[in-house]
């Protein structure tokens, strides 16, 4: 299959069964058996001060139709600035999907990462879609390109990368505040310790004493080389490196997450090395669910 055939193709998704509904899971609500709940004005238009009580002054029925008027003023509003909302996003929509969806996007890295944090702000609509990413040596390869997801070892390596990078960084503040107050150097080794209790399974190190903190730099950096070695030696010998991420018909934006997430994590490579795997290619398709 030719890389414009791929691209130029209509994906669907197929939809979840419904759970079946019983008339005993469907709730009546309100506070009254049988009905929904009461509505009190606290006796204005009712007659009576709520209390069975002889009628309230006119002030209280002055203050209630004040207030009503209040309230028409406050709903025009709301419905103008709605409809000036829904013409802007309505421009939005149309502008994103003529600029970004079924088209080949040939881009640097500093411009896919751009772009990919700014469509991760949208709404659901636009991250709900079908995301093929290829590295810079499919304009060369005369084989057949078919899309694969990235392997379970191409994504540890990447994860496992991500944290010795962000561990390293922390560890270094750390070292570096040594140089203004002992106060900041306890609070920024007490950072490092609660991030690498978020990783125990990673890194399986002592945290304890300054000199433990000294021997996981040092290893810090030796796993930080060893695994973007990993990720990059696995890019390389890869015959056709096209990937991509699909949705689930039950969360049509689970495509775009685990893009944004392996983007995440590849953006903690060296900056030599994700130029030399560039330009990139990008292409979103808008999932759909299918007709039944």
């Amino acid at each position: 299959m030719k890389l414009k055939e791929l691209f130029s193709r209509t994906i669907k998704v197929e939809p979840p069964k419904p759970p079946e509904v019983t008339p005993s899971a469907i709730s009546t609500g309100g506070g009254n058996a049988g009905g929904p709940p009461s509505l009190s004005l606290g006796g204005i238009g009712d007659g009576d001060d709520g209390n069975g009580g002889p009628p309230k002054a006119d002030s209280a029925q002055a203050r209630f139709a004040a207030r009503q008027e209040n309230l028409v003023k406050r709903r025009e509003l709301l419905i103008t600035q709605f409809e000036a909302w829904e013409a802007k996003r309505k421009v939005m929509v149309e502008t994103f999907d003529n600029a970004m969806l079924n088209q080949v996007h040939r881009v640097t890295w500093d411009e896919l990462w751009h772009i990919a944090k700014f469509i991760n702000r949208m709404p659901a609509a636009q991250r709900s879609c079908v995301v093929t990413l290829g590295l810079k040596f499919i304009e060369s390869k005369k084989a057949k390109l078919e899309p694969e997801k990235p392997t379970t070892e191409l994504l540890t390596h990447l994860r496992q990368h991500a944290v010795y990078k962000e561990v390293h960084n922390l560890l270094m503040g750390w070292k570096e505040a040594a140089a203004y107050s002992a106060e900041l150097k306890t609070a920024r080794h007490q950072n490092v310790k609660a991030f690498v209790a978020r990783y125990p399974k990673t890194i399986q190190h002592a945290v304890e004493t300054d000199a433990d903190l000294d021997g996981l730099l040092t290893s810090a950096e030796e796993m930080m080389d060893h695994h973007e070695g990993m990720v990059t030696g696995h890019l390389y010998k890869l015959e056709a490196p096209l990937f991509w991420f699909y949705p689930r018909p039950e969360n049509l934006t689970e495509g775009w997450r685990d893009f944004y997430s392996f983007l995440w994590h590849y953006s903690f490579l060296h900056d030599v090395e994700k130029d030399n795997l560039g330009p990139y290619y990008l292409v979103l398709m808008k999932a759909q669910m299918s007709a039944k």
